[in-house]
C-alpha cells in the first residue's frame, strides 16, 4: 500500500507504521466508515482513498471528502485520525524540510514531532469542528503557522544559548537584588 518514495526521516517511517496498522485495521474499521457515508463507498480501500485525497485539488469534491471524514472521528477516532495525518503528510514533509533549511539549529525529530502534534490539535480544535469549506487549506495553513512560529521561538533559545558560555549565562540567571544595582 505504498503512496510514495519514503526518504528515510521520522515522518515516513511514521507513513510506514501508520500504513501497516491501517492495512491491519482496515476491513472493519474502513466498512463503518463507508456504511456511514455515500461519498466515501466510492473507494475500495483505504489506498484509494487517500491516493484521491492527495492528488486532488482543494475544491469542493475534497472538501465533501474531508468534511465526512471530520465528523467520522466520533466513530473510531483513532483511524480516522490516522487517515487524516497520512493525508497531509505531503504537506507536514514540506513544512519540516523548509523549517529545518530556515533553522538549521533545530533537530528534525522535534520539528515533526511538533508538525505532528499541531496537525493533532487542529484535528480536534472546535475550530475545524465549526468550519464548512475549505478544509484541506484550512488545516495547512494553521499547522504551517504554528510549526513556523514554534521554530522562530525555538531559534531564539538556541541562539541565547549559544551566545552566552556557561559562566555569563550563569551570572545572567542569577538571582540578585535589584536595588544592588540602582
Amino acid at each position: 500500500m505504498s503512496l510514495g518514495v519514503a526518504c528515510g526521516c521520522t515522518l515516513c517511517t511514521i507513513e510506514l507504521h501508520l500504513l501497516s496498522d491501517l492495512s491491519h485495521r482496515q476491513t472493519g474499521a474502513f466498512r463503518e466508515l463507508l456504511s456511514r457515508s455515500q461519498r466515501l463507498r466510492q473507494y475500495s480501500s483505504v489506498s484509494s482513498l487517500l491516493l484521491h485525497l492527495r492528488a486532488s485539488p482543494a475544491d469542493a469534491r475534497s472538501d465533501d471528502l474531508l468534511r465526512e471524514l471530520i465528523a467520522s472521528r466520533r466513530i473510531d477516532p483513532p483511524f480516522v485520525e490516522s487517515l487524516l495525518v497520512l493525508v497531509f503528510l505531503p504537506t507536514l514533509h514540506g513544512t519540516i524540510r523548509r523549517v529545518s533549511q530556515q533553522q538549521p539549529g533545530l533537530a528534525q525529530d522535534d520539528i515533526t514531532q511538533q508538525a505532528l502534534s499541531f496537525l493533532l490539535q487542529y484535528l480536534g480544535s472546535d475550530e475545524l469542528q465549526s468550519r464548512q469549506s475549505h478544509f484541506a487549506f484550512a488545516i495547512s495553513r494553521a499547522v504551517k503557522r504554528q510549526v513556523f512560529e514554534w521554530a522562530n521561538r525555538e531559534s531564539g533559545k538556541t541562539s541565547l544559548l549559544r551566545y552566552y558560555d556557561g559562566e555569563n549565562f550563569a551570572a545572567l540567571a542569577a538571582e540578585e537584588p535589584f536595588e544592588r544595582y540602582a
